[in-house]
């Protein structure tokens, strides 16, 4: 399979943000996951490059999904899925729209998801993804909150 193609069939979501926020995400893409029936990855690439606020401490879990630190898409693809409508980007701050989920044709997400509606379904499945052991003391009271 060519570059191309394997960046065509990639589906993503965006993380950025502290830690809350990359939680969110994470649990987002693992709905799209088990609605959809399709592997996405949570692409990281920010983190390496361009944001330096935060750190991504996603990857001191246990994660069902990969990350990508490299997801790169050339300004041709990108201008492809901006007019195929292959990207969505989240209309509005804590907000949750249901449909979002059961869209297939949607193979880039961009937002912070940061309503608990999008994985309250599933979240006895999903909440085994944290491992608290690997956890930084600061952020693991953060997760007792959660839990």
């Amino acid at each position: 399979m060519s570059k191309t193609n394997t960046l065509i069939e990639r589906n993503s979501v965006k993380v950025s943000g502290g830690f809350g926020n990359q939680l969110f995400q994470y649990f987002f893409a693992r709905s799209l996951s088990f609605y959809l029936k399709k592997n996405y990855f949570l692409d990281c690439s920010d983190y390496t490059h361009v944001y330096k606020l935060h750190k991504l401490n996603l990857k001191q879990l246990k994660l069902k999904l990969l990350i990508d630190y490299s997801h790169k898409e050339s300004k041709i693809l990108k201008y492809i899925y901006f007019f195929l409508k292959k990207n969505y980007v989240e209309k509005s701050f804590c907000f949750f729209d249901e449909q979002i989920l059961f869209k297939k044709n949607i193979k880039n997400y961009f937002g912070y998801w940061q309503s608990y509606k999008y994985f309250e379904k599933n979240w006895k499945i999903f909440k085994n993804d944290i491992n608290l052991k690997k956890i930084n003391p600061k952020k693991k009271k953060d997760l007792e909150l959660i839990k």
